[in-house]
């Protein structure tokens, strides 16, 4: 064989090495017969016809020689299940010896391997091999401790990205058994998956979680620090933040100054507003793996994100795990965070009932009403039912956002319309598990705008209100009461107060219950002029909030006759909530789903909320207990 002949043989072999579906069909092969000749019989015959874009030779002979040569290779290095997946490789020629693909070369210039020659690592063939053997194969053999590392690894990654929970389970706890002795660092990973995997199996979280606990005392601490760091997530996705601290105290006694526990420490202070805290620890940790050689560089980029800006850096990393439709949106929306708001027309509403005097409807141009024919058309998104704030279809609706998003691309006057803005905050809501919750930016981006086009809409010296009932109203009431929602209970800087009060001023019927969180929010603050000028345009409510909240706020103010009486009306309607309110101590009633009025429920909510601005008023307990009847208390 001339030189020229072999360096093209082995330059075109070389890229079959890099063909992911050529290294498939020989690793399959190998593991079906496990017999060398056989193999290297196939190879020759086979791969030049499976795979011909690769095998492009001007003969047969050159495409064999190629075929052979590529085969020899695989072989040498392949983890064989019959040799406990270690390799068996091939007993080399001499130079001299005729070469062993039968091409009558010597083997020294024929298939001998040049020295420069790549061959295939083990780590990348395990991923090949787990594709190989149905799951219950692997779980056999890992049950029987039969099972590499390196070949758990790619099995489990395997099962993960095909999505096979319920084997990745079984796999992963045969692993993970307590009689067997874990001493490999490597295997925290596990831990994660098998979160994932309950996670998907189990409809509640508490399955995770006890899971979890066999692994918080682990012997191996890498284990330890794992399922400590998963608890001390899913505490704070709870809400439960002082426990959640306590968990990552024992991630980071387990394993000290572990790149994980870092990731971990600065969401977990970005998440719960601790900001600046978040960049000045940041900075200690970049300072800390520097001097680290083998730091991951994925890692030193996230502490200098968190450094700059925590809550940017907390948004980005929640992104970057999204659905790419999903990615697809959110640049959409950065790319026109600055479209200039529009001005919509009000037109007087000809009604009349009593109800609906001075009051207006939103009347979308004929341009704007023929952009949302058009959006429906292509997203098919279904409107929410009354005053609930889901469209219905969601998932729909993301199935079909290989068509939609494209249609957005072509409208950035999409954002002009209430009806289309409405929509996308709802879909983005949808998403809300993938970004973080509700209040990533671009859900408050896409919901303020609905607020700001209200207000540019509305000059504040206007008087009327916009009726819940007229279809064209709803979707800007909407947005508007998906703003005061986003902002629940962050009553700093006065942005929830007013967007509850605009809400009233439009909508005074108030079909959300707003005006509940703005008495009780009133009282607590001390304002009982305010408070009582809320809850009085509300005499006939059923909500504890506003009829007990005027009781209060009258006596507080010194209106002793006043409060006397509207505590008796409120006893008549809502007769627990003094009860409630008076003992120290009660247990917690069973929680209806949608709250009974006049319930136990109602009440316990209530004394949870306010029992406490209540027992704080000087002569409060001695007053309501003895204008109370005795079967109230």
């Amino acid at each position: 064989m001339g030189m020229t002949d072999r360096q093209d043989i082995e330059n075109r072999a070389r890229r079959h090495l890099e063909s992911l579906a050529t290294r498939m069909a020989i690793v399959q092969r190998i593991v079906d017969h496990e017999d060398p000749q056989a193999v290297l019989s196939w190879a020759k015959r086979s791969l030049p016809r499976h795979f011909p874009n690769l095998f492009d030779f001007p003969n047969e002979a050159q495409n064999a020689r190629a075929a052979y040569w590529l085969g020899r290779i695989m072989w040498n290095v392949m983890p064989l299940p019959s040799n406990g997946f270690r390799p068996k490789p091939l007993p080399e020629p001499q130079d001299e010896e005729p070469c062993p693909c039968d091409s009558g070369f010597p083997y020294a210039g024929c298939c001998r391997p040049p020295e420069d020659v790549e061959k295939p690592p083990l780590a990348s063939l395990w991923p090949l091999l787990a594709e190989c053997r149905p799951a219950p194969y692997w779980i056999k053999l890992e049950k029987a401790g039969k099972l590499p590392t390196v070949g758990f690894l790619a099995v489990a990654r395997y099962l993960r990205d095909e999505g096979h929970w319920r084997q990745l389970q079984q796999l992963v706890e045969a692993r993970l058994a307590p009689e067997r002795r874990i001493e490999e660092p490597d295997l925290a990973e596990a831990i994660d998956w098998l979160c994932d995997a309950y996670l998907r199996l189990h409809n509640t979280p508490r399955k995770k979680e006890a899971m979890l606990a066999r692994f918080v005392k682990h012997s191996n601490s890498a284990l330890r620090a794992a399922a400590n760091r998963r608890l001390a997530a899913s505490l704070l996705d709870r809400g439960e933040t002082e426990r959640a601290w306590r968990t990552f105290a024992k991630a980071w006694e387990a394993e000290p100054h572990g790149e994980a526990n870092s990731l971990l420490e600065l969401t977990m202070l970005t998440a719960t507003g601790r900001l600046d805290e978040a960049s000045e620890r940041a900075g200690a940790w970049l300072a800390h793996l520097r001097n680290k050689p083998d730091a991951a560089e994925v890692v030193l980029d996230t502490a200098r994100r968190f450094q700059r800006d925590p809550k940017r850096a907390l948004e980005d990393d929640v992104v970057s795990a999204t659905p790419p439709v999903v990615r697809d949106l959110l640049d959409w929306l950065d790319e026109r965070e600055k479209r200039r708001l529009p001005r919509l027309r009000l037109q007087p509403l000809k009604a009349e009932e009593e109800s609906l005097r001075d009051a207006f409807q939103l009347a979308p141009s004929r341009k704007l009403l023929a952009l949302e024919e058009d959006w429906h058309k292509v997203s098919q998104a279904d409107k929410p039912f009354s005053t609930q704030s889901r469209l219905g279809n969601e998932e729909e609706c993301w199935e079909r956002a290989e068509q939609w998003i494209p249609w957005l691309r072509d409208h950035p006057d999409a954002l002009d319309s209430p009806s289309i803005l409405e929509d996308l905050a709802l879909l983005l809501a949808a998403a809300e598990e993938d970004l973080g919750g509700p209040r990533n930016r671009w859900y408050l981006a896409l919901v303020g705008r609905g607020v700001k086009v209200l207000k540019k809409t509305w000059p504040g010296t206007r008087e009327g209100k916009l009726p819940w009932v007229v279809p064209t109203n709803r979707p800007l009431l909407r947005l508007l009461s998906l703003y005061i929602e986003a902002f629940n209970e962050n009553w700093e800087g006065g942005r929830l107060e007013d967007a509850i009060r605009i809400y009233l001023q439009f909508n005074p019927n108030d079909n959300h219950g707003y005006r509940c969180h703005l008495v009780d929010r009133m009282l607590i603050e001390g304002r009982d002029d305010d408070a009582l000028a809320c809850a009085s345009q509300y005499p006939t409510d059923m909500f504890a909030e506003t009829r007990y909240g005027e009781v209060l706020a009258l006596y507080r103010l010194g209106r002793l006759e006043d409060a006397e009486a509207r505590l008796k009306s409120a006893v008549e309607h809502l007769p627990l909530v003094p009860k409630y309110l008076l003992r120290n101590h009660i247990a917690r009633p069973k929680m209806d789903r949608n709250m009974r009025i006049g319930g136990k429920d109602q009440a316990w909510l209530y004394r949870h909320d306010m029992r406490d601005v209540w027992m704080a008023t000087d002569g409060m307990r001695q007053w309501l207990g003895e204008r109370v009847p005795t079967g109230s208390r």
